[in-house]
């Protein structure tokens, strides 16, 4: 799967997840860019060394509630691979 993925939009993930927001939060953001669920994924990899297994949860979740995984499942998810596998380039400290 490629894509090309918006600069801006990492950025922005990034500077959300620094400020303490969930994969929820950010997923909602990405619904608003109308990205689709492989988009999504694809900025998730980029934003946060991420591989193929940590994101494919992504397609459980709906932002309307109707997905397999709630918000809190779907951060309970990823919040920890991102955690353990990003290093925030601005500050060279490993996310937590």
């Amino acid at each position: 799967m490629e894509f090309d993925n918006n600069p801006a939009i990492i950025a922005l993930m990034r500077r959300m997840k620094r400020d303490g927001k969930t994969s929820a939060d950010i997923l909602y953001v990405l619904v608003d860019y109308d990205l689709n669920v492989s988009e999504m994924m694809c900025h998730f990899w980029e934003a946060f060394n991420l591989k193929f297994d940590d994101v494919t949860c992504i397609g459980g979740w709906s932002p309307d509630g109707s997905g397999e995984l709630s918000d809190e499942a779907i951060s309970a998810f990823i919040d920890p691979e991102i955690a353990r596998k990003w290093v925030d380039e601005a500050s060279g400290n490993r996310q937590l």
